[in-house]
């Protein structure tokens, strides 16, 4: 009986440490659009939190199951929450994440609006209000999608509605020249020229208000 024992032992050792679970770090590199590093950020693990980023957008986790497939989310307030599923080989293994902040996000859509594609470019603003929620800016290009479409009414209620918010003067001009240039209601168009210049001295628009209290 002694001899049998003594048989199987080696045969136990080996199978133990073959089921041995290997553990290795996941070393991350969070940046934004323009590269830069984000700090911050909070990095989850299969919808836990492990940990956050330091001031270069750096991450280290350890305890990683290699081979093993995990759910990653990074996310921080202002900027576009990133889920994949990653898988950790070796360690010398980076992750490198693109965080889009908001107003990132809308600079893309504004791309995208001087090149005439609306569709992207609204896109681009969803994006961005999932971030932040809706912002002087993101309404403002909605409503310069809007006119780019011919949807004058509807742009000019949104831009009527900023400007009731907070004047401002690029708004007041925006509102004066779909009056003038596209519905050809030039009293109203003379209110906004007024309000524009009172916030904004501008000889030119000065000279175009002139004009039109002429009529």
């Amino acid at each position: 009986m002694k001899k049998i024992i003594l048989f199987f032992i080696p045969f136990l050792l080996v199978s133990c440490s073959s089921l041995k679970i290997e553990k290795i770090s996941f070393n991350g590199m969070i940046y934004d659009a323009d590269n830069e590093p984000v700090s911050g950020a909070k990095i989850y693990i299969d919808n836990k939190i492990r940990t956050v980023s330091d001031m270069y957008g750096r991450f280290y986790i350890e305890d990683f199951e290699a081979s093993k497939k995990y759910l990653l989310k990074v996310e921080k307030q202002n900027y576009e929450t990133v889920i994949l599923e990653t898988e950790v080989q070796n360690l010398t293994q980076v992750a490198y994440i693109t965080l889009y902040s908001s107003d990132q996000l809308l600079k893309l859509s504004e791309k995208y609006l001087s090149e005439n594609n609306l569709t992207v470019a609204d896109s681009y603003i969803s994006r961005s209000e999932k971030c932040s929620g809706e912002t002087v800016n993101s309404r403002f290009l909605k409503a310069v999608i809007l006119y780019k479409t011919s949807e004058y009414d509807a742009a000019l209620n949104i831009l009527k509605d900023l400007d009731t918010k907070k004047s401002n003067p690029y708004v007041n001009l925006f509102i004066a020249d779909i009056y003038e240039y596209d519905l050809h209601d030039f009293d109203s168009a003379k209110k906004y020229l007024k309000k524009y210049l009172s916030l904004y001295f501008d000889s030119e628009i000065e000279k175009r208000y002139s004009n039109l209290c002429a009529y």
